[in-house]
């Protein structure tokens, strides 16, 4: 993903934000100005508090995904921050149900291990904290109602609890690309092509967007809205994807390997000149390798050709060029 700058690393894995992130910020100071008073610094406080405490708790939710795939050698190149949530960027994209089944559920199970962690810090908190808590929950367009009676550290594990029981609910409705929506997808791809079950999964994801959406619209919740029509937007894409994963399964490498001399000449290069070494190559990859490992490969090395040999002559070139056009034809 383009556009990222990278913050830290946790376990080895980098945790960047995107640029489309400053959106976020923008809002944080735009909801605790106005007009008539100016810049309220009691909800700038709240605000900034519940953004690092949310982007926090995002940032454990795709580690636990992130961790979990470790686990089953899928390695994670970068964790990445958006307005919306975090994506993990796995390296793989091709591993059996079973492993994205438990890949998927890791996200929500890390938040509701945390929920289970931070619970019972709310037995110490006076009646009249716990109070408040709850009328938040029940008045949320109105946070400034408990401010007067919860301290920082209160306030912190209020909304450490509250997210993360929301990010872990939200997560599961199953509707792609949602973590839901890859663990109904998962659990149908045991049964059948993975490509039918994306499509399953996606007009079920559809049709509960529509619900939500129109929730939102009947309630004025423009956040319900957004969500519902961020899944339906998405949708074309993701099937269009699944389909081009079956294509690349089904498809071995020796079925678009250019030949040598014709890769030579097209990069400016004379056959008759060793100007380029392919006599050894170094990538695990045969004629037979379907084109979906292949890819995973040259990605993961950030390589744009590969020589591919069998029994020590080189067979010809394997290009993202070249596959990004087959792949143009579908």
């Amino acid at each position: 993903m383009k556009g990222t700058i990278q913050l830290f690393k946790i376990q080895g894995i980098p945790i960047c934000v995107h640029w489309s992130f400053s959106f976020v910020l923008v809002w944080v100071f735009f909801t605790a100005y106005s007009y008539e008073t100016g810049l309220n610094s009691m909800l700038l406080k709240i605000n900034a508090l519940s953004i690092l405490t949310l982007f926090s708790i995002v940032i454990l939710h795709e580690l636990g995904h992130a961790l979990v795939a470790r686990r089953l050698h899928i390695a994670t190149t970068k964790i990445v921050l958006l307005p919306l949530g975090g994506v993990a960027m796995l390296e793989n994209q091709s591993f059996s149900p079973k492993k994205d089944l438990l890949i998927s559920l890791a996200g929500p199970m890390t938040n509701f291990a945390l929920v289970l962690l931070f619970l019972p810090l709310l037995w110490v908190f006076p009646e009249s904290v716990i109070h408040q808590m709850v009328e938040v929950v029940l008045h949320p367009q109105h946070p400034l109602i408990m401010v007067s009676h919860l301290n920082s550290f209160q306030w912190f594990v209020f909304l450490f609890i509250l997210v993360n029981l929301s990010i872990a609910v939200f997560n599961l409705i199953p509707a792609l690309p949602l973590d839901g929506g890859r663990i109904l997808k998962a659990i149908l791809a045991m049964r059948m092509e993975e490509l039918s079950a994306v499509t399953y999964t996606v007009w079920i994801g559809n049709i509960l967007a529509l619900a939500v959406m129109t929730y939102g619209f009947w309630t004025d919740h423009f956040l319900f809205i957004v969500l519902g029509a961020y899944v339906i937007a998405t949708s074309s894409g993701i099937i269009k994807r699944a389909k081009i994963l079956e294509i690349l399964k089904k498809t071995t490498v020796g079925e678009i390997l250019i030949p040598v001399d014709d890769f030579l000449r097209a990069n400016g290069q004379n056959p008759n000149e060793e100007t380029w070494n392919f006599s050894d190559a170094p990538y695990d990859i045969s004629t037979s390798t379907p084109l979906n490992v292949a890819v995973d490969l040259m990605l993961k090395e950030d390589v744009q050709f590969i020589p591919v040999a069998e029994d020590g002559e080189v067979k010809g070139i394997l290009s993202l060029s070249v596959i990004n056009t087959f792949i143009g034809r579908f």
